[in-house]
């Protein structure tokens, strides 16, 4: 039977975790790839999973031929976003963050370097992922059926909540009906336009500049009322802004 996934050398590393979903906000957390997806049985299948042991065997050799381009190379192109939870620069002025050592460890799993091209939004990633412009986008994206559609994922490796952030003296949410007549902004091309979309009679504005945590510096400073957020990046930010608060999950 399929376990926990083992990495061939002919496939692209996938970065196991796990994830939940429940009443639209919990969201799944992962790296995006371009490479073909590969998991292997951790024990030889028997008759019941040979079919999927010859499914396996046949995209392990699709996955050989973007392997060896990288491979040839000698490097394996990043795409990412600099914010806390992904890639940043720390204080010594080296590179870190939980998708940073992931890429890294993939990358000296095959032999080559990394090069990391940094971008300012999500949209600005996913446009450059579809361009070719990357091999790996690795920026904290979340998996939805429409990405599923025209990207491949890897699994989750960290499950969060999406928060409504408004400023502390904006008024309090109850429950939906408060959420009719505030000021919503939302990163483009972002998840959260999946999530609040089933909610009727809220209105939002897709800002196509700002990334989240940029957004979260603009409410902190009372420049717009609220916006949508994972809970791990409203975690770090409010060390820093006091002023933002969850006003409804």
């Amino acid at each position: 039977m399929v376990s926990l996934a083992i990495f061939s050398e002919y496939s692209r590393r996938k970065f196991a975790g796990f994830s939940a979903r429940g009443d639209c906000t919990l969201c799944l957390k992962t790296i995006l790839f371009t490479l073909a997806v590969l998991v292997l049985s951790a024990c030889e299948p028997d008759s019941a999973d040979s079919r999927n042991y010859r499914q396996a065997q046949t995209v392990e050799k699709k996955a050989a031929k973007p392997l060896e381009k990288i491979r040839a190379r000698g490097r394996l192109i990043v795409l990412t976003i600099n914010q806390p939870t992904t890639y940043y620069i720390d204080r010594d002025n080296q590179s870190a963050g939980p998708e940073y050592d992931m890429t890294q460890s993939f990358a000296e799993s095959i032999g080559v370097d990394v090069e990391y091209r940094q971008y300012d939004s999500t949209e600005a990633i996913l446009r450059a992922l579809r361009n070719r412009e990357g091999d790996v986008a690795a920026a904290g994206l979340t998996i939805n059926e429409k990405r599923k559609q025209e990207f491949d994922f890897g699994p989750a490796y960290q499950t969060v909540r999406e928060y409504l952030v408004c400023h502390r003296n904006s008024k309090n949410i109850l429950n939906r009906e408060d959420l009719n007549g505030l000021e919503i902004i939302v990163a483009a091309d972002s998840n959260y336009l999946e999530s609040i979309k089933p909610f009727t009679g809220i209105s939002w504005v897709t800002d196509h500049d700002l990334n989240t945590q940029q957004l979260l510096q603009q409410v902190a400073e009372g420049k717009i009322q609220c916006t949508i957020s994972d809970s791990n990046l409203f975690s770090i930010e409010r060390r820093y802004h006091t002023e933002l608060q969850n006003k409804y999950i």
